[in-house]
């Protein structure tokens, strides 16, 4: 089942989020706030009781593109779907806020999610240097959720 995070789930995200992520860590603070007051959206994949991974969407007043801010699936649910799950539902909520632009940047050693997207239809802008706290490069992924109107 795929649904909205709630505060409770606060403690399973950063369970999820240390175990995915060296640097660039969200805190309890940061989730907090992304999941009450930000122009955010922040959905989790969840079975039986267990959060196996989630997704959180940035949105900016004013422009059509939404950002994948953070996705992460826990070690123990990966090669499951989880991701497929959580990418599909993500581009259908950013549809449903009228953008029709989604962006995310990757660390350049991830390569299951740049597989990911890429086989989701996403295309590679351009290596950001040094982009994350420890020194490490992002490639920066985009996805037109609607057909581009031809002149």
């Amino acid at each position: 089942m795929i649904r909205q995070a709630k505060l409770k789930d606060i403690d399973r995200l950063l369970e999820i989020e240390q175990d995915c992520f060296r640097t660039d860590q969200l805190s309890r603070r940061n989730f907090r706030y992304l999941l009450t007051k930000a122009n955010a959206q922040t959905i989790v994949d969840e079975v039986n009781g267990a959060i196996r991974g989630y997704a959180m969407l940035l949105f900016r007043r004013g422009t059509a593109t939404a950002r994948l801010y953070s996705f992460a699936t826990a070690a123990e649910f990966r090669r499951q779907g989880v991701g497929i799950k959580l990418l599909t539902t993500v581009e259908e909520k950013v549809k449903a806020c009228h953008c029709f632009l989604l962006r995310l940047e990757t660390q350049s050693d991830n390569l299951p999610m740049q597989q990911l997207v890429k086989n989701h239809g996403y295309q590679e802008l351009r290596v950001v240097a040094h982009f994350y706290q420890d020194g490490t490069d992002a490639i920066r992924f985009e996805k037109y959720l609607v057909e581009k109107v031809k002149k």
